[in-house]
């Protein structure tokens, strides 16, 4: 779940850059499992964005060093980011549902990091050994390493773990990866949402949903402004995701425990969206249609 670069040849010209998305075939390609391939294709799609960033800005060689290169490199990056866009990652394949492409990501994800104890779940150890060892693997030659020694990155791993632990028990199970998942999924429609919400649901993550998603998690955002708003409605979605989609027996007993007056509280506080921003609306409405359709389990038609 890292942001990171691959060190990687792609072999990009000017004039490639500029007529064409980043080329994620090698994504595709091998033997890889559907974790791998979006791990493949981040560190594919940010090395041919970073490429393609600096060959163009060889043609503003006189703007080096003013504050005009940071604006334009700026601008061009953000250009080569949106061809990104334009190729997203689909962890859904032909023949496969929706729930059962779901299951197999999210099992795979909790697989790749549970490398401690093995209990099908990720422990904040495990969680940050991963993220070491995953940012590590795809770290561009000749650059120092992260390690339990940098603090700033610790401090993001444990805040991106918290964001994920959804019910709060310490550890990350596979129906909350599955929720980050969704949520992954249906990131990219929320500033123009379908008419039906379901049809968010399309199993394509586009590459910014990936950085705003991850950078979402990592940092906490100051009280009181817009990102820390959206930062809280972006994790209740999750959660509301998650309590509605996890085992039956746990969502019975959790039921049979809660009081019939918490019910109707609960049933209230998702309509009042007058104080939330308008991205915070409609990530909210997205979340409310997505829950009646039940994404763990919906089939495709």
């Amino acid at each position: 779940m890292s942001n990171f670069s691959v060190n990687m040849n792609t072999g990009y010209t000017q004039a490639a850059c500029t007529a064409s998305s980043p080329d994620t075939r090698q994504a595709e390609a091998g033997d890889y499992n559907k974790y791998d391939k979006l791990l493949l294709w981040q560190g594919i799609t940010q090395t041919s964005i970073d490429e393609c960033t600096l060959i163009e800005m060889e043609t503003y060689a006189d703007l080096a060093g003013t504050d005009e290169w940071d604006i334009k490199a700026e601008e061009v990056m953000q250009k080569y980011t949106g061809f990104a866009d334009e190729k997203p990652y689909s962890f859904v394949e032909d023949g496969e549902s929706y729930g059962e492409a779901l299951e197999t990501i999210a099992q795979e994800h909790i697989e790749a990091y549970d490398i401690i104890e093995a209990d099908g779940k990720i422990t904040y150890e495990e969680y940050k050994q991963s993220e070491i060892l995953e940012y590590n693997a795809f770290l561009p030659t000749g650059e120092t390493p992260i390690t339990e020694e940098d603090e700033l990155f610790m401090q993001m791993f444990k805040t991106s773990f918290n964001f994920m632990d959804l019910n709060g028990d310490s550890v990350i199970d596979k129906d909350e990866m599955k929720a980050y998942y969704v949520m992954a999924d249906i990131f990219d429609s929320i500033e123009d949402p379908p008419e039906n919400a379901a049809d968010a649901m399309d199993g394509n993550i586009k590459f910014t949903s990936m950085q705003i998603l991850g950078d979402t998690m990592a940092f906490e955002a100051a009280e009181g402004t817009e990102e820390a708003e959206n930062r809280e409605i972006l994790r209740s979605a999750m959660t509301e995701i998650y309590e509605t989609n996890k085992p039956a027996e746990t969502a019975k007993q959790k039921e049979g425990e809660t009081s019939a007056d918490n019910k109707e509280q609960n049933q209230t506080e998702l309509p009042e969206v007058q104080k939330l921003t308008a991205k915070g609306k409609m990530i909210l409405d997205i979340e409310k249609n997505l829950l009646k359709n039940n994404p763990f389990k919906k089939q495709d038609e």
